[in-house]
């Protein structure tokens, strides 16, 4: 089986709406086949054609709220320890209700 000798490079836009390109996650910085990558692609195309454009806003806006917490207590949010997570959690927890999966 042959395998790529080049890594995968996701394309996003950054907030100033230009495209830019960063590395994928650690998982697929290993050599895949021409065949996993593409795959892998085909996939992403998928998520971004489901994902509704208000359900990105709320991803977009969670994920700033992460980094602006992590700048102002000195973690790195990218890639993010548990123990960061943890403590962004944990943070949530006295501000906002837990969700009781009651309607």
């Amino acid at each position: 089986m042959k395998q790529s000798t080049k890594f995968f490079v996701r394309r996003r836009r950054n907030l100033h709406g230009a495209h830019c390109s960063t590395p994928a996650p650690a998982f697929t910085a290993r050599l895949v086949t021409e065949a996993g990558a593409a795959a892998l692609a085909h996939a992403q195309t998928l998520a971004r054609q489901a994902t509704a454009p208000n359900t990105l806003r709320a991803y977009k806006a969670d994920w700033q709220h992460f980094a602006r917490w992590c700048a102002a207590h000195g973690f790195v949010p990218v890639p993010a320890a548990p123990a960061t997570v943890g403590a962004y959690l944990a943070s949530l927890a006295e501000s906002h209700a837990p969700a009781t999966g009651k309607a």
